[in-house]
């Protein structure tokens, strides 16, 4: 019998807030899912988000509402 991968995705929303959006990405926790997705990331300055080691980032525009990491190993 054929089994479906099981693909975990987390949503987070940070509401544009370092103070919240790094500690979240720092937990070991969020190292169990395959994709993150951040809604209304922070864009304080141009700097970009430092993505959770093993995960590329993925970014629609520089200013966009929405994030997401993946997993390289997914």
């Amino acid at each position: 019998m054929f089994r479906k991968p099981q693909l975990f995705i987390i949503q987070y929303n940070t509401h544009n807030s370092r103070k919240v959006q790094n500690p979240f990405l720092k937990q070991e926790e969020i190292r169990a899912y395959d994709i993150i997705a951040l809604q209304d990331p922070s864009h304080k300055g141009d700097t970009t988000h430092t993505p959770p080691t093993g995960y590329h980032t993925v970014f629609p525009s520089p200013r966009a509402s929405v994030a997401l990491f993946i997993d390289k190993e997914a």
